[in-house]
C-alpha cells in the first residue's frame, strides 16, 4: 500500500499517545493509588494538568513522523515503541527500593550492579530500534500496543477498585471547614500537645541557654519545666507514636498491626481526654502517619497539605509536579535517577515551584504554624486538646541563618540541625505568644515534645574504659541522640522562669502525666513526671531495632534489643543490655541483646 500523508501522521499520534501514558497517566495512577493518603490533590485533578503534556508528546512524534522520510520515519516509530517498552519494563519489573525519600542521602554507588542490569536493558533495546528495525520493526511496534493495552486494562481495573477513596479525596478538597475547626480554641480550658518529630533535647537545652535570643525563647515559655534527662522507648516515630499515646511498647509479640489497633486504636491519651468532655484536634503530616491517626478517638483528624504554603492553582501544580518527579524517578534507569532525584529538590518541582516554596515538610509545617498563629481564635465553648505532630526538626536539613531555603538539601550534622530547630523553635514560641494576646496561655496545659531524636551525637557523652584497657566505650553517639527526645511541660497556673530538671522522665509517662494533670479518671502505666525528684533511682528501657519506610506494613519488626538505662541517659555505666526481642516470638524476649556501643582509642 502506497504511504500516504495521514498514515504516518495517525501511527506517530498513536505510537506517541502510547508513550506518553506511561509518565503522564499509567505510573502516575499506580503512585496515587499506592500512596493516596500522601497528596492533597485529587487524582482526577492532577491528571488533567497533564494534559497538555500529552498532548504536546503526540502533536511531536505525529509532526515528525509526517516530515520524515520513509527510512528515517520507520527507525523512529520504531524507537518509539522501544521507548514505550523500556517504560514499561523499568517502571514494572525493574522497580528498586530507594528507601525513604525524604532527603537523606541515597548512596547511589551501593547498588551498582542495579544500574549495569538497566543500562544492559535499555541499550540493548534501543540497539535493536536503531539497527535492526528493517527486521523486526514489525513486531516490537506490535508488542508495544499489545502491552499497551494490557496496562490500560489494569490501570482502569485499579481506578475501579480505589473508586470510592479517589471519590472521597475529591470530595474532601481542602478540608476547609476541618482545617477552620483546627484554628479555633476553646474559651475555656485548652490543651497544646505539640509533636514536634525529630527534635532532640541536648539541641532544645543548647538553644535557650544561648545569648539574647535564648533568653528570649526561655522568657516566652514561662511556667514551663524542661526535663533534661527525659528518654525515648524507641529510635523511630514508627513504635514510638503507640508508646506516646497508650504506655504500651511493642516487643515483636503481635503482630503490628493487632498493637497499633491496641495501642492508638484501644484506651489512649485521646480516649481518656475526649471522655473527659475534651474535643480533640489532631493535625498530621499524612500519609502513614494519618493512617495511623486515623485509629484514634478524636473530633476532628487534619493533615497539612504538602502545599500549605500555596494557595490556589500553585498546591495543584505543586502536587502535579511531585507526582511526576515520582513517576520520572520510577521510569528513569538507576544512573539517570540521580538526575531525577537531584539531592531532593527533584527535577520538574526544581523548575515549577520558587525555591523558597520547595516540598519539605519543614517549610510546610512552619507555615502551618505561621496560619494558626495568624487565625486562631479562642471561641469554641467547649474545652479543646489540639494536637498537633509536625516535622519541624526531622531531615533533610534544608534552612540557613535566616531561616530560608539554603539552595538545597545540607548534611544532617549538629549546626544544621541546631539552625534548623532553632528556626522552628522560633515559630512555636510565637505560637505561645499569641496565646496569651488572646488570654488562654496561663489556664492551658501545653506540652512541646518529641517522639526520637535527630540522629546526630548529643554534648556531654561518659564512657568507661574497654576491656582492652586502650580504648574508651561509649553508647554509640547517633542511637543515643535518637533516644533524647525533647520533653517541656507547662501546666496550668505554672509560672515564673523556665525550670530545668534532672528527674528520670520516660516517654512512657507521656499519658499518666497529661491525664493527671487534667484530673481525668483513666488509667496508663508509668510516672507522673512531676512527681519524680533528681535523686531517685529508676530504670527505664530503650528498645533498639533497624528499619526502613517500607517495614511499616510488615507483620513484625526486626530484632528488637532493649536496653536498661538507669542513671544519666548519656552515661556508658548507666546502660546495660536486657533482653532481644525476635519476631514472633512467645516467650516475651531473650537474655542475649546487644547494646549498641562504640570505641575510641585513648591513645
Amino acid at each position: 500500500m502506497k504511504d500516504s500523508r495521514m498514515q504516518p501522521l495517525l501511527k506517530g499520534a498513536g505510537l506517541g499517545i502510547i508513550l506518553a501514558t506511561y509518565p503522564f497517566i499509567f505510573i502516575p495512577v499506580s503512585i496515587y493509588l499506592g500512596n493516596i493518603d500522601e497528596f492533597s490533590v485529587p487524582l482526577i485533578t492532577i491528571i488533567k494538568s497533564y494534559l497538555p503534556l500529552i498532548a504536546l508528546t503526540m502533536g511531536l512524534a505525529a509532526l515528525i513522523a509526517t516530515l520524515l522520510p520513509v527510512g528515517a520515519r520507520n527507525k523512529l516509530l520504531v524507537l518509539i515503541a522501544a521507548l514505550s517498552l523500556l517504560f514499561w519494563i523499568q517502571g514494572t519489573i525493574l522497580v528498586w527500593d530507594y528507601g525513604l525519600l525524604d532527603g537523606r542521602e541515597i548512596e547511589w554507588s551501593a547498588n551498582t550492579w542495579r544500574g549495569l542490569l538497566d543500562s544492559s536493558v535499555w541499550v540493548a533495546m534501543l540497539i535493536v530500534a536503531l539497527f535492526v528495525a528493517n527486521r523486526i520493526g514489525v513486531v516490537v511496534i506490535q508488542l508495544a500496543v499489545a502491552i499497551f493495552v494490557m496496562q490500560a486494562m489494569m490501570v482502569g481495573y485499579n481506578w475501579l477498585v480505589h473508586a470510592d477513596e479517589i471519590e472521597s479525596k475529591s470530595a474532601a478538597g481542602a478540608d476547609d471547614k476541618t482545617k477552620d475547626q483546627i484554628y479555633r480554641f476553646s474559651s475555656k480550658q485548652n490543651v497544646l500537645h505539640i509533636l514536634a518529630d525529630g527534635f532532640q533535647s541536648d539541641i532544645f537545652e543548647e538553644l535557650i541557654a544561648e545569648g539574647e535570643h535564648g533568653n528570649r525563647l526561655a522568657q516566652a515559655m514561662q511556667g514551663f519545666s524542661f526535663y533534661r534527662e527525659h528518654l525515648g522507648a524507641f529510635p523511630y516515630t514508627h513504635m514510638s507514636m503507640p508508646a506516646i499515646l497508650s504506655g504500651k511498647i511493642y516487643k515483636n509479640h503481635i503482630p503490628i498491626e493487632q498493637h497499633m489497633d491496641d495501642a492508638v486504636g484501644g484506651q489512649t491519651l485521646f480516649s481518656a481526654v475526649e471522655d473527659g468532655g475534651y474535643e480533640v484536634d489532631i493535625v498530621t503530616p499524612g500519609g502513614l502517619l494519618r493512617t495511623m491517626y486515623e485509629k484514634s478517638r478524636h473530633t476532628n483528624l487534619y493533615s497539612v497539605p504538602r502545599a500549605q504554603h500555596i494557595s490556589g492553582s500553585g498546591e495543584r501544580n505543586f502536587e502535579s509536579a511531585r507526582l511526576l518527579d515520582l513517576s520520572l524517578f520510577r521510569l528513569a534507569p538507576h544512573f539517570a535517577k540521580r538526575s531525577v532525584y537531584n539531592d531532593q529538590l527533584w527535577l520538574v518541582q526544581a523548575f515549577m515551584i520558587d525555591s523558597d516554596y520547595m516540598g519539605f515538610a519543614f517549610f510546610r509545617d512552619i507555615a502551618f504554624l505561621q496560619d494558626l498563629s495568624k487565625n486562631m481564635t479562642a471561641d469554641r465553648s467547649e474545652s479543646v486538646y489540639k494536637y498537633l505532630h509536625l516535622t519541624l526538626s526531622h531531615n533533610p536539613m534544608v534552612t540557613d541563618e535566616n531561616c530560608r531555603y539554603a539552595g538545597g538539601v545540607l548534611h544532617t550534622i549538629r549546626p544544621t540541625v541546631k539552625l534548623q530547630a532553632g528556626c522552628a523553635l522560633q515559630e512555636m514560641v510565637a505560637l505561645l505568644e499569641r496565646m496569651k494576646d488572646l488570654g488562654i496561655y496561663d489556664d492551658a496545659l501545653i506540652i512541646f515534645m518529641a517522639d526520637h531524636g535527630a540522629w546526630i551525637p548529643p554534648t556531654g557523652l561518659k564512657g568507661v574504659l574497654a576491656s582492652d584497657k586502650k580504648s574508651i566505650e561509649v553508647i554509640k553517639p547517633g542511637i543515643l541522640g535518637l533516644a533524647l527526645p525533647l520533653l517541656a511541660i507547662k501546666r496550668p497556673g505554672d509560672s515564673g522562669a523556665l525550670k530545668i530538671s534532672n528527674a528520670p522522665s520516660w516517654i512512657t509517662d507521656t499519658p499518666i502525666t497529661i491525664t493527671q494533670t487534667l484530673n481525668l479518671d483513666a488509667e496508663f502505666g508509668g510516672r507522673n513526671v512531676f512527681e519524680l525528684t533528681e535523686s531517685e533511682q529508676r530504670e527505664r528501657r530503650f528498645y533498639y531495632y533497624g528499619y526502613e519506610l517500607g517495614d511499616w506494613g510488615n507483620d513484625y519488626l526486626a530484632p528488637i534489643d532493649e536496653a536498661i538505662v538507669d542513671g544519666p541517659v548519656k552515661f556508658r555505666q548507666s546502660w546495660r543490655p536486657g533482653k532481644k526481642f525476635l519476631p514472633q516470638t512467645n516467650d516475651m524476649g531473650q537474655t542475649s541483646a546487644d547494646l549498641p556501643l562504640a570505641t575510641y582509642s585513648i591513645n
